[in-house]
């Protein structure tokens, strides 16, 4: 974990008691940090960034009486763990010394980009071979993303009607494509 800069300017008093603080709850600082990590090495990591937080918020700590520190000190390391975890998920998924992994992802990803080369094509010919009006409609609706009502407007007719219009329109285009793939199995089979 990176370490933390202490914003507040100590005075001799506020070190005695934060060192006093410390030596107290040590046991049960390193108990709570290694119970919510698991990892030896981070609990020590996030007992370093409790003190640091003791000095920061020492003012609120002087208030708590005995058994409010103990609650303090659990509830700080926690969020300390949970804001580890945050800072460790936006790392980099993919550490370097893994390249068999980086490997296969890459590996994967080029076989889903062919994949979408493939489907792009063929719903390319399928357009091809659906009227001008069928393959504008899909496309103005499924690819460029418009509404009904801008269907509508640019097609000259009611918003009923395109809806209408859009279920024939992939009837006909499903009918071609389970046409194309019944053509292949007998071609390839």
């Amino acid at each position: 974990m990176r370490k933390k800069k202490v914003r507040v300017s100590l005075t001799d008093e506020d070190r005695a008691y934060i060192e006093n603080l410390y030596e107290t709850h040590r046991k049960t600082i390193y108990y709570v940090a290694l119970r919510e990590s698991r990892n030896p090495d981070l609990a020590e990591d996030l007992s370093q960034d409790l003190c640091i937080n003791l000095m920061n918020n020492i003012s609120t700590i002087r208030k708590l009486d005995c058994c409010k520190i103990d609650a303090y000190i659990v509830i700080a390391i926690r969020r300390l763990y949970i804001n580890y975890l945050k800072k460790e998920s936006r790392m980099t998924l993919l550490p370097i010394e893994k390249p068999s992994i980086a490997a296969k992802v890459c590996d994967r990803t080029a076989e889903i980009e062919a994949e979408k080369e493939d489907v792009k094509l063929s719903l390319e010919v399928l357009l091809e071979q659906l009227s001008a009006r069928d393959s504008l409609l899909l496309q103005s609706k499924y690819i460029l993303g418009m509404t009904d009502e801008e269907l509508a407007a640019t097609f000259d007719c009611s918003a009923h009607s395109i809806r209408a219009l859009l279920s024939r329109a992939r009837k006909r285009a499903r009918a071609i494509g389970l046409k194309s793939k019944k053509g292949d199995e007998n071609h390839n089979g």
